[in-house]
Parts: structure tokens; C-alpha cells; sequence
């Protein structure tokens, strides 16, 4: 008997699903999986193979991954790891807690984070959201671009706080703080609560200026006012709205790389 997950692959690119199908076949809780290179032939694999989970791909011909997943319903719906190549934009619309996505190219380390975060949601009995959510989602994003000037556009963060999906400018985010399962960030005056996991934020955040100084602890190198040596070879980090924060000697090589001393 076949236990572990059970996975659906949905690519129209041959290349992407057999990288897929690999990356599945070496995770220790995958199963069965299954393949589709459309949406169409996707909707029938899922009526008959039944996945738990399925990676799909938004941008296929005839049906989109999209309007798969809005055609879904709400009655028990597999779960989604969205892959894609759209711009950053874009692609924050599914950084939820909700959904997840792999923006290509990706390599598996992003792939077991992704498949980290929904094996916790699975051993935690959360579904998913009315698929049609989605859809609205990135259809607003997609507008707000449309309205901003070009050099206002930028990337967005979205984390989920309670009942609400909020959208935060990175550039507007001081610092991310670990608390226990849930992390505390700091965007302007707010103190947001959100739902999410340090270790994923600060994948999402590669390139967006974001450093690491504590396993507790993620800052925004363009909040720091100021950097002042402590005992034992500690940093105490001071930011832009007075708060501080002393690094630890396990981070010890993104404070030289910030101070510049990138050399021991």
C-alpha cells in the first residue's frame, strides 16, 4: 500500500515537471505522483488521482493554473504550491500562509521549504481559503501596479495577521522579529503580528536588503542609524527608530560584511 503524500505535478513544460517529479521522489513524506501538462487534463487527474497536494503552474494553455484553482470549489480542495515565472510583483500575491509558491528557477532547498510549510499546515488540519480568493488577489495587485508610476512600482510583502492578508513595502519594514510561532515586524509606527516563520521571510527578502543577526532577529540595513561593539565580540545594532539589537557570534560574518570587514 502506498503511503506519503500524493502529488500532482501540473506543468506544460516537460523540463519543469521531470525537476519536479525529482524533487518529490527524494522527499521523504511524498507518495504517489501523478502528472498533467494542462490545466484540462489537471482537472480530470484531480477528479480520479485525488491528490493531497498539487503543483501548478499558472501560466499554461487552454486553462490557466488560475482559473484550475478557481474552478477547484471549497469542498476539500488539494492544497497548492503555486510555480511561476512572473516578476517579483506578481509573485508576492501567493507568500500567504495560505499558498505557496516556487518563482523558477528554484532549487531544493526553496522546494523543501515550501513543502515544510505545507506539511505544517496539513499536520495542523488548515485548508485552504476559497481558491476564487486567489484569483482577486493577484487581480488587485496586478491593478494597484497598473496605477502606480513606474518608479513608484516595487515589490510588496504579504504576510497573513489574523484575519486580514496585509501588503507591506519592504523598504518600509525596519526589522522581523522571531516570536515563538509567529514573528513581530516593524513597518513604520505598526508592530504586525503575523503568522509566519523567520527562516521563510528571510527567503522571501533575498535582495531586498534584509540581514540576518540572530536567529531571532532580521533587519533592514537601510534602518541602521548606527553599529557599536559590545563584549565578547557582540554588536549592538541600533535602528533608525531608536530600538536596538545585540547580534550573536553565530552571525557573526553578515556584521563584518555589513561594517565592511568581509575578511577574518
Amino acid at each position: 500500500m502506498t503511503t506519503g503524500i500524493r502529488a500532482l505535478v501540473v506543468d506544460d513544460e516537460p523540463y519543469a515537471r521531470r525537476k519536479l517529479r525529482g524533487f518529490l521522489e527524494a522527499h521523504p513524506d511524498a507518495g504517489a505522483i501523478e502528472e498533467a501538462s494542462d490545466g484540462v487534463a489537471a482537472k480530470e487527474k484531480i477528479a480520479s488521482f485525488r491528490p493531497d497536494l498539487v503543483f501548478l503552474d499558472i501560466r499554461m494553455p487552454g486553462l490557466s493554473g488560475l482559473e484550475l484553482a478557481d474552478a477547484l470549489g471549497r469542498e476539500s480542495p488539494p492544497y497548492l504550491i503555486f510555480t511561476t515565472a512572473y516578476d517579483a510583483y506578481a509573485a508576492r500575491a501567493f507568500e500567504l500562509d495560505a499558498v505557496d509558491y516556487l518563482l523558477k528557477p528554484f532549487d531544493h532547498v526553496r522546494f523543501n521549504l515550501a513543502m515544510d510549510r505545507c506539511l505544517r499546515r496539513m499536520a495542523q488540519g488548515e485548508r485552504l481559503p476559497n481558491p476564487g480568493l486567489l484569483r482577486q488577489l493577484l487581480h488587485s495587485l496586478e491593478q494597484a501596479t497598473l496605477k502606480l508610476p513606474a518608479a513608484a512600482a516595487s515589490p510588496v510583502l504579504g504576510v497573513r495577521a489574523g484575519n486580514e492578508l496585509r501588503f507591506l513595502r519592504p523598504q518600509e519594514v525596519s526589522y522581523i522579529r522571531a516570536r515563538g510561532d509567529y514573528v513581530e515586524i516593524a513597518a513604520g509606527v505598526e508592530r504586525i503580528r503575523a503568522r509566519e516563520h523567520i527562516g521563510d521571510l528571510e527567503q522571501r527578502l533575498q535582495g531586498d536588503g534584509f540581514v540576518r543577526i540572530h536567529r531571532s532577529v532580521l533587519i533592514n540595513k537601510a534602518h541602521i542609524a548606527a553599529i557599536r561593539p559590545k563584549r565578547k565580540g557582540d554588536q549592538e545594532v541600533i535602528l533608525d527608530n531608536g530600538e536596538t539589537f545585540v547580534s550573536s557570534a553565530a552571525y557573526k560574518a553578515n556584521i563584518k560584511a555589513l561594517i565592511g570587514q568581509d575578511k577574518s
